[in-house]
């Protein structure tokens, strides 16, 4: 896979974030009914982020914006999303067969929807100035027909988060430990790549958690 340009225009970002929440409803019924850090707490565990569908476009898609540290703070400052997701390096997304949106105003976004095949659905967003504005968002998209995308650690750049103590839920593991035992283990991501903090006015990296491990008690 060929690399893309190195990023030299101030407006551009080579890293896209995932938010986990915003103030509309979630259209994914598996994460409806869980707040913004259970879902990143189930993304960090599993290594995963799940695709699904969106307005207008039938394919399941995992959605990013192109941002960097300053871009995602004046998304969280003007915007409905929580403080809760993950980044990654945007290379990544784009050998996943990813890439940017196109924002076709709302008379080309009829005539094309109706002529092009349903894989480029994928990348087509209706764009119209008090209704669907989304230009903000810089918007990626990575189509997904399997439903899920599988995170690759050393893609991700960061965790963000809005509580300094969070930590994800603990993974089963077999630890080599007095001849072998299962225990609660910290997720491996989350201990090796920092910590974006959101306090609602900022971001400050934290370093990334400590491995925690809590062997099972023996049964008697």
């Amino acid at each position: 896979m060929q690399q893309l340009r190195p990023i030299v225009h101030p407006g551009q970002a080579d890293t896209l974030v995932h938010f986990c929440g915003r103030a509309r409803p979630t259209n994914a019924p598996e994460a409806a009914f869980l707040s913004p850090e259970e879902r990143l707490s189930n993304i960090v565990a599993e290594e995963v982020l799940r695709a699904h569908p969106t307005h207008g476009n039938p394919n399941p898609v995992v959605c990013f914006s192109e941002s960097d540290h300053g871009g995602v703070e004046a998304l969280l400052r003007h915007f409905q999303f929580d403080g809760w997701g993950l980044i990654v390096q945007r290379q990544w997304a784009w050998s996943a067969g990813g890439g940017p949106v196109w924002y076709a105003r709302s008379e080309m976004w009829e005539r094309v929807c109706s002529q092009v095949d349903r894989d480029a659905l994928a990348f087509i967003v209706r764009t119209e100035p008090g209704s669907a504005d989304w230009l903000h968002e810089r918007e990626w998209r990575v189509p997904c027909p399997r439903g899920e995308l599988p995170l690759i650690s050393v893609e991700v750049v960061a965790l963000l988060v809005s509580d300094a103590a969070w930590e994800p839920r603990p993974i089963p593991e077999y630890v080599a430990y007095d001849g072998g035992v299962w225990a609660d283990v910290t997720p491996r991501l989350a201990c090796s790549v920092p910590r974006w903090l959101w306090d609602g006015i900022a971001i400050t990296q934290l370093p990334p958690l400590d491995e925690r491990v809590e062997i099972w008690p023996v049964q008697p």
